[in-house]
């Protein structure tokens, strides 16, 4: 919608977001963030690849997902093609060649402000929220950080 989107073009830093397939986006990057999409991927180790290799040497993957470990009720959700535990995400990620920088549990969303702005100087910060979900298993997500060194 046009107001998350005037929302992210406000972050700090903040330059485009391709909501295209992959193939249809054009140049590598500093930095590549998939927030609650990569359960959606039929292929998600494929896919990373495919993302690693848009990564510029020193690029950074951040990857969301919800954290099925915390919450097995999301093993239920039907258009969740692969579910995740912080160490299976990891392990994605360095099947794909990357170099786990993290991998925790978070509370959703971990993308807020703070964190884009400082996720390209490897020193992410999760800031605290004030309207954290009373319910906080269905919140729960796994967080994944991830290097190119290429």
């Amino acid at each position: 919608s046009e107001k998350y989107l005037r929302e992210v073009q406000a972050i700090p830093g903040f330059e485009r977001l391709y909501p295209a397939d992959l193939d249809a986006i054009p140049g590598t990057f500093d930095v590549i963030s998939l927030i609650h999409v990569l359960e959606h991927i039929p292929s998600p180790l494929a896919f990373v690849r495919r993302l690693r290799a848009r990564l510029n040497p020193g690029g950074l993957l951040l990857l969301e997902v919800p954290d099925c470990g915390q919450n097995p009720y999301l093993l239920l959700v039907a258009d969740h093609c692969s579910h995740f535990t912080p160490g299976l995400l990891g392990g994605v990620a360095a099947a794909a060649g990357l170099e786990v920088v993290t991998a925790t549990h978070a509370q959703m969303p971990i993308f807020t402000y703070s964190t884009a702005h400082t996720v390209s100087t490897r020193t992410v910060t999760r800031i605290p929220r004030t309207d954290t979900p009373k319910n906080l298993l269905s919140a729960a997500c796994v967080v994944v950080i991830a290097c190119a060194f290429i």
